[in-house]
């Protein structure tokens, strides 16, 4: 049985310290758990977050998380 989740779930798990934004730590720990055979590395999850950090503050809003997860063309 396949569990679904919303976007807004999602980015709420890896928000472990609950600020309302997902730092690099908290992305790279979360996302390394759903990665399948550890097909992306470190060096990956950084260069995948930084292009999700629209705003380069350093965070991922649940905006910014939003438009990663449903593929949107992001804008800079």
């Amino acid at each position: 049985m396949r569990n679904e989740i919303t976007i807004d779930q999602f980015h709420r798990s890896l928000d472990v310290n609950n600020d309302g934004n997902v730092d690099l730590n908290e992305f790279i720990n979360g996302v390394s758990l759903v990665i399948v055979n550890g097909s992306l590395g470190k060096d990956d999850l950084i260069t995948i977050f930084s292009e999700i950090d629209i705003n380069k503050d350093r965070y991922l809003s649940i905006n910014e998380f939003g438009l990663f997860i449903t593929g949107a063309k992001l804008k800079r």
